[in-house]
């Protein structure tokens, strides 16, 4: 009889302390359930970037309504120099219902190339951030930087200022990005710093555009100038930028709560163990490779002839057989030579690495089409939101509404930089695409102020940059706060102060370089 009282007695016990183990585990089931819970009604809730496009957009439209577009002729006054006289439409060309949703399809038509790199890179990381290797390498990296996150800080700002400055394709440094964020969570960042030392340093890249063409190209073309007029206005701009941005990024770096902890753009894999890094390692180095060789204009910049000589010869001069077949041009189809890239020409360079990847790190085909739809999945957002950036582009240019601001903000015979400065940046926040703003404009600027063209080319860089720095409409921004769950609210909030700095510096450098 004790026997049994005793093993009912331990029956009890064991069942009471099942209870509770299993009450614990269901206690830990619903904070697991209540964090998960917030962390999507956070995300939900992260959609201002959405908002204000649409306002923009909405005001954009009625805009239309009553500013009237018109064309520069360009004629000579009675000392023989060339005026330019601004002459308005009749009526505005106004935005209808019909017009404002066939702007979404041709904003996708004329930026595809700009869409499908950023669907590709989702991919891309969607894939490799998967394997175990790149965890390694990730750590590797992190781990030279123990302590050092400054040095971490300076280096990847000045790597992604340098390739915005000097390629022709800016948008491709986003290729590092990603990879640069999973370092900076080892190394706890913090979002806004990680924002800024990344995207932030690419828009200051914009701002001091050096050899790279992008934003300039078409007003070099158009004012008659050369890439290095004026560079060394332009190198300033990008010096006290640069220094400028990380002042403010080590002050708020070491100011930030844990909470703002920066996150992965992509997902890692938790064990990282027999994760061979090497090939990681090469991986990045080639696509480094490729990014410097294929978007520095290496003839138009730098009068470097090598590139386009060594294409001929490969694609014409290189051949086999009794018909002299250009074999290699045949295998590698219309490629154009180094210097020359669009962003696709390195967008099927990484869908082959995700193949060889696929197949060195032993990942079934099934694992790799849901890593690569789940890749797809985190830049459903940006995409989404540069089509309605892209929109906005596409509105103003069928009504033609920033050429009257424009002129009206340049009524003056001589340059002023900070009118002009304006209304560039307004004609920059409505383009969208900062290329535009230089073909529109250009001849219109070379005419105005003939006697200050370098001056001219580097305000219309300055502006650019920092319309990418703070701007609703600006491509890389919006990619950059999507992919670091960011809001534009808690983004702008963050830097205003530097931002308004940033403004007070460029008037400096602007009254400097045109009065002095």
């Amino acid at each position: 009889m004790e026997k049994k009282k005793n093993s009912s007695k331990t029956t009890t016990s064991k069942k009471t302390a099942s209870a509770k183990t299993t009450k614990v585990v269901k206690a830990e089931t619903k904070k697991e359930v209540v964090k998960e819970v917030a962390k999507v009604e956070t995300k939900k809730s992260n959609h201002g970037a959405f908002k204000v496009l649409a306002i923009v957009i909405l005001v954009v439209a009625l805009l239309t309504w009553f500013i009237k577009s018109g064309t520069w002729s360009y004629d000579a006054n009675e000392a023989g120099q060339k005026i330019a006289n601004f002459t308005a439409n009749e009526e505005p060309v106004r935005t209808g219902i019909n017009e404002l949703f066939l702007a979404v399809y041709y904003a996708i038509n004329y930026y595809l190339i700009q869409i499908v790199f950023l669907g590709i890179l989702g991919i891309f990381y969607g894939v490799i951030s998967k394997t175990k290797g790149y965890k390694v390498m990730v750590k590797k990296i992190a781990s030279l930087f123990k302590k050092k996150d400054t040095l971490f800080i300076l280096l990847s700002s000045l790597f992604v200022a340098l390739f915005a400055s000097f390629t022709t394709q800016p948008i491709v440094s986003l290729i590092f990005i990603p990879m640069l964020y999973s370092v900076a969570k080892e190394l706890k960042i913090n979002k806004v710093s990680a924002m800024l030392a990344t995207y932030g340093a690419l828009a200051v890249g914009l701002m001091g555009v050096t050899f790279g063409t992008f934003g300039v190209n078409y007003a070099i073309q158009n004012m008659g100038l050369e890439v290095t007029s004026g560079i060394w206005y332009r190198v300033a701009v990008l010096v006290l930028g640069y220094l400028l941005l990380n002042g403010f990024i080590v002050f708020f770096n070491k100011k930030a709560k844990k909470a703002e902890l920066v996150e992965d753009n992509f997902e890692l894999v938790e064990d990282e163990s027999k994760g061979k890094a090497w090939p990681y390692f090469l991986i990045f180095g080639l696509l480094l490779v490729f990014a410097v060789l294929g978007y520095v204009a290496w003839e138009g910049s730098f009068n470097i002839t090598i590139f386009n000589d060594f294409h001929e010869w490969l694609t014409t001069k290189l051949v086999v057989g009794e018909k002299e077949t250009p074999i290699v041009a045949q295998i590698l189809g219309n490629v154009t030579a180094f210097g020359t890239w669009d962003p696709y020409t390195i967008s099927y360079i990484m869908i082959i690495i995700v193949i060889f990847v696929k197949f060195f790190a032993r990942i079934k085909w099934n694992d790799v089409c849901d890593y690569a739809i789940s890749g797809l999945k985190k830049v459903a957002k940006p995409i989404a939101l540069i089509t309605m950036a892209y929109t906005v582009f596409v509105l103003v240019y069928w009504s033609g509404i920033t050429t009257p601001i424009v002129d009206f903000l340049n009524k003056g015979d001589a340059f002023n930089p900070y009118l002009s400065g304006l209304g560039n940046a307004i004609a920059d926040f409505l383009h969208v695409d900062v290329e535009y703003t230089g073909f529109v404009l250009g001849q219109f600027y070379a005419t105005k102020f003939a006697s200050n063209t370098e001056q001219v080319l580097a305000m219309i860089s300055a502006t650019s940059g920092l319309v990418a720095l703070i701007a609703p409409t600006s491509v890389f921004m919006l990619v950059g706060l999507s992919l670091s769950e960011l809001s534009y609210k808690d983004y702008f909030k963050a830097i205003w102060k530097f931002l308004l700095a940033l403004v007070v510096v460029l008037l400096i450098v602007f009254t400097v370089i045109t009065y002095l």
